[in-house]
């Protein structure tokens, strides 16, 4: 495995992928355009980890604050980013052990549906 190659921000904060951070950026800046809240830090979350799952094909834990916090992970790779963007920290990490990103079910009529 390659060495992970971290990042300082000018935020203080470190990122070792630089699509988790523009991921981050694209999260916030949609909450902004939908007239979201500052303090809905919900919103955020569920976008960031929608697309940064549909973007890597991978699960990711998100963790949207509006106050510090430290963090000791594990995770996958070079993917953990925490920054802190439109009043939020944000930290964003690939789980070491992936899960099923969705679950199949079998419908009424005998189709298997993703849920």
């Amino acid at each position: 495995m390659a060495a992970v190659e971290w990042k300082l921000r000018i935020s203080g904060f470190l990122c070792c992928n630089g699509e988790l951070l523009r991921l981050i950026d694209v999260a916030n800046r949609d909450a902004v355009q939908r007239n979201y809240s500052e303090c809905n830090t919900h919103i955020v979350a569920q976008t960031l980890q929608e697309n940064a799952e549909r973007r890597f094909n991978t699960t990711f834990e998100i963790i949207v604050s509006t106050g510090d916090f430290a963090s000791k992970t594990h995770f996958r790779d070079d993917l953990l980013c925490k920054d802190f963007i439109y009043s939020k920290y944000v930290l964003i990490y690939a789980t070491p052990i992936p899960y099923p990103l969705s679950e199949q079910v079998i419908d009424t009529l005998g189709n298997v549906v993703n849920v």
